[in-house]
């Protein structure tokens, strides 16, 4: 079994094709052919329990969209179109979208990224899929909760810091990034406050402490980061530590990082990061551009905050990505959140700490279960500090073997 991510009823599905580019040495030393001059083909079954209205398939122009029914879709991509390409392929709830030009050199230099949506106004909801071959006593499970919207927006006044890499890896990205940067400061309330810090070898803040979220301010600083040529190394501790100066303890403060690389300058150790972390009251929200991020560093802070973090594809919608990411901060959201099963013998349940849900995140819980049965699942955690229960109960099966 393998979770797919569904976010704000977006789902995603990725297969990472794309070299990181952060790893210098390997760059210099090792050389691949990455285009397929013989016959290639890539086809993905699309297959939900609920729903899918649209797919979506960026860069890939040449891709065939078939819908099969209500929540099932085919997509097939083959060296029968251009090379590159920054079009994209999308099918509506009608039918089938297909663009077949002639045959070509493939180039598996990009990832491959579908998309799905589901049907707008479904409610929350929990989901099983089990694995439990005939005669065997012990099975495999992959829960999946859905909460319903019941999480409100926050109408006070937040501060925002936006802390983004500038080193030399983000060359090729870093104008999507900017773009992305400028929609999401558009779509700050007028009470909000924001600071920009930019890191590569070195820290430096581009704001001169918080500024408050005007149309003239927008404006002004979205075109200085756009104006900004990415350089250098990567220091991600330098970046971090100055933008964790200077919070207003007396207002709801949100930190979005945006990153490709790992931590090659300065500080490098992930103890240092997560007492760094920790010694502020604040919410962090990571996106980890490309394949070489460093995910176990910035997974462990991203948890020490309790906050949100999603690896981001250099082909996925970055501004689409970095919109859905700061929405997290401005509703609120589930924290301290667990998860029992009573009714049935479960074990190994991962992950063992679960930590909070926002807004539009699914929970994915992985398991094994003995027996087979009725089993009452409860979700406990708070909302703004009061205690929230959710039950359900969901039958276990004897035999499993469709997935």
């Amino acid at each position: 079994l393998q979770p797919a991510r569904v976010d704000t009823g977006i789902g995603r599905y990725v297969y990472p094709l794309e070299e990181g580019g952060v790893d210098e040495e390997k760059l210099a030393f090792w050389t691949a052919n990455e285009k397929v001059l013989c016959n290639f083909s890539f086809d993905v079954k699309v297959r939900s329990g609920y729903p899918v209205d649209a797919v979506r398939v960026p860069n890939q122009p040449q891709a065939q969209i078939t819908r099969i029914g209500d929540g099932e879709w085919e997509i097939h991509v083959g060296n029968r179109g251009p090379e590159g390409g920054e079009a994209v392929a999308e099918a509506q709830s009608g039918g089938q979208m297909s663009l077949a030009p002639e045959p070509a050199a493939y180039s598996l230099d990009k990832d491959l990224i579908v998309y799905w949506r589901l049907k707008e106004g479904l409610p929350g909801s929990v989901d099983l899929a089990a694995h439990k071959p005939e005669g065997s006593q012990r099975g495999t499970f992959m829960l999946t909760v859905t909460p319903g919207d019941d999480l409100q927006p926050i109408t006070e006044g937040r501060d925002w810091v936006f802390v983004l890499d500038i080193s030399g890896s983000m060359q090729g990205k870093y104008a999507t990034l900017a773009d992305a940067v400028q929609r999401s400061l558009k779509k700050l309330r007028p009470d909000d406050r924001f600071r920009i810090v930019l890191f590569n070898d070195s820290s430096r803040e581009l704001t001169s402490g918080f500024v408050n979220a005007t149309a003239d301010s927008i404006a002004r600083y979205s075109q200085s980061v756009a104006a900004i040529q990415p350089n250098s190394g990567t220091n991600l501790y330098a970046g971090l530590q100055l933008g964790l100066r200077a919070l207003d303890a007396d207002r709801t403060s949100a930190l979005v990082l945006v990153t490709d690389g790992v931590a090659n300058v300065g500080e490098t150790q992930q103890r240092q990061f997560i007492d760094l972390i920790r010694k502020k009251d604040v919410r962090l929200f990571t996106l980890a551009m490309g394949n070489s991020a460093n995910r176990p560093l910035l997974d462990v802070m991203t948890r020490a905050s309790h906050g949100f973090a999603v690896s981001m594809s250099n082909s996925d919608d970055v501004v689409g990505q970095l919109l859905a990411a700061t929405s997290k901060a401005t509703h609120q959201a589930l924290h301290g959140v667990k998860l029992e099963i009573s009714g049935i013998k479960t074990a190994d349940l991962t992950p063992q700490v679960i930590g909070s849900l926002y807004r539009g995140q699914q929970l994915v819980v992985f398991g094994h279960y003995w027996g087979d049965g009725m089993a009452e699942v409860t979700l406990t955690g708070r909302i703004s500090g009061q205690p929230k229960t959710y039950q359900t109960q969901f039958p276990f099966p004897d035999l499993a073997t469709g997935n």
